[in-house]
């Protein structure tokens, strides 16, 4: 099943991505040529390890260490209870 995100009701509708109104944006967005994957982001912050999946399960995987784990078990343990 599908949730869609729930908005205000004040909320102004537009008919489409240009007639929005922005209405604060919060820091400055990356450019999608220097965005990064969340491979790499998830490397960086140390919660998961692209090599260790690999070798427990094979080409295309990883596996969650520390903060990471605990943040994708409690993900994964609440979606259920939705």
């Amino acid at each position: 099943m599908r949730v869609p995100n729930l908005v205000a009701e004040d909320t102004p509708l537009g008919d489409d991505d240009d007639s929005n109104v922005e209405v604060f944006r919060e820091g400055v967005p990356t450019p999608a040529d220097e965005a990064r994957s969340h491979e790499e982001v998830g490397k960086r912050l140390g919660i998961f390890n692209l090599a260790r999946g690999a070798e427990l399960a094979g080409s295309g995987f990883y596996y969650w260490c520390g903060d990471g784990a605990r943040l994708a078990w409690a993900t994964f343990s609440f979606a259920p209870e939705l």
